[in-house]
């Protein structure tokens, strides 16, 4: 019967969906900017809330957290052009991929034994950070990117995962936070002196360890 429910729940949006872009399509109706595009606004929601309903009605399944909170994201970027038309559209974007982050983000806190969920969670919520600053420079958000990266990764090593152990983690928040930190160095005149010398410690320490293992 559950199975039932949000197949229901999926095949309806999908439906309603398929006959609105048909009309938009057909000159029918215009979605964006009209009443019609808030009536979408307004099914995305109510999809959202259906799809949140079947995680609260059983914790086992995580997985609604993801469509649910996608469509609620969606359903706000339709929305808050038509309610706020003086909204900086560049956060438009933002809002979403933060969305489909935070339902990562769920679907860990409900189970922790998702620890993978932190990864995607951590990505979209550092590409949202970085849609929002789609003014600032190149190096700017490169070096952002990394060092969102390298965080997320570093959450994954900290963050309960259930008894298991997620030291592997650190190899790449490391390394991505190395790459972040030579992409600021490089807005500065003395980086060409920086980079040599991180790649000398680096190269140091990989054919120094075994030795220092033994001791």
């Amino acid at each position: 019967m559950k199975q039932v429910y949000w197949r229901f729940i999926a095949g309806s949006m999908l439906l309603l969906f398929g006959i609105l872009a048909l009309m938009e399509n057909f000159n029918v109706i215009h979605l964006v900017g009209s009443f019609w595009g808030l009536l979408v606004a307004l099914i995305f929601f109510g999809g959202g809330l259906a799809f949140l309903s079947v995680v609260l009605a059983n914790r086992l399944n995580w997985w609604g957290f993801i469509p649910g909170v996608t469509l609620l994201g969606l359903s706000a970027i339709i929305a808050i052009p038509l309610l706020l038309p003086a909204f900086p559209g560049q956060w438009l974007g933002a809002i979403f991929l933060a969305a489909i982050g935070l339902s990562f983000w769920l679907v860990y806190l409900i189970s922790p034994a998702n620890w993978w969920a932190i990864i995607p969670g951590g990505t979209l919520f550092t590409l949202a950070g970085i849609a929002g600053m789609s003014n600032q420079g190149g190096l700017v958000t490169g070096s952002l990117l990394f060092f969102g990266l390298a965080l997320t990764f570093a959450l994954v090593a900290l963050l309960p995962a259930h008894g298991r152990h997620m030291a592997w983690a650190w190899i790449p928040s490391g390394i991505l936070l190395a790459f972040g930190a030579l992409i600021s160095f490089n807005t500065v005149a003395w980086s060409v002196y920086i980079w040599p010398i991180v790649l000398i410690l680096v190269g140091g320490f990989l054919i120094l360890r075994p030795n220092l293992h033994r001791r």
